[in-house]
């Protein structure tokens, strides 16, 4: 799935500001068979940059270190840790039958 990213997660972020915008979680499975992962900011507006990143995984990782990586993105955005459940359990259906028993 190299290059195919996968929204799996869709949260709101507000920053502390009042007001919220929408990230989402994306996944990709290199040749390997390791994952990367970055949180996506999709354009609100016309004025917004149309594929702006806000964060993303330093180096791929396997399924076994997948929560870890979940839990580094989202507490990188201020979002509790709670969600990282949430967020895996939303990722497991578009895991391979064997990546899907980490």
């Amino acid at each position: 799935m190299r290059d195919n990213w996968i929204n799996f997660f869709e949260f709101a972020n507000s920053g502390g500001g009042g007001s919220a915008w929408p990230e989402v979680l994306q996944a990709t499975q290199n040749s390997n068979g390791a994952y990367d992962f970055r949180i996506w900011n999709p354009p609100t507006s016309e004025d917004d940059e149309p594929n702006y990143i806000e964060w993303s995984s330093d180096e791929p990782v396997f399924a076994a270190e997948i929560l870890e990586q979940l839990t580094e993105g989202l507490a990188d955005r201020g979002i509790r840790k709670v969600f990282v459940l949430e967020a895996a359990a939303a990722l497991l259906p578009h895991l391979p039958k064997v990546d899907g028993h980490f």
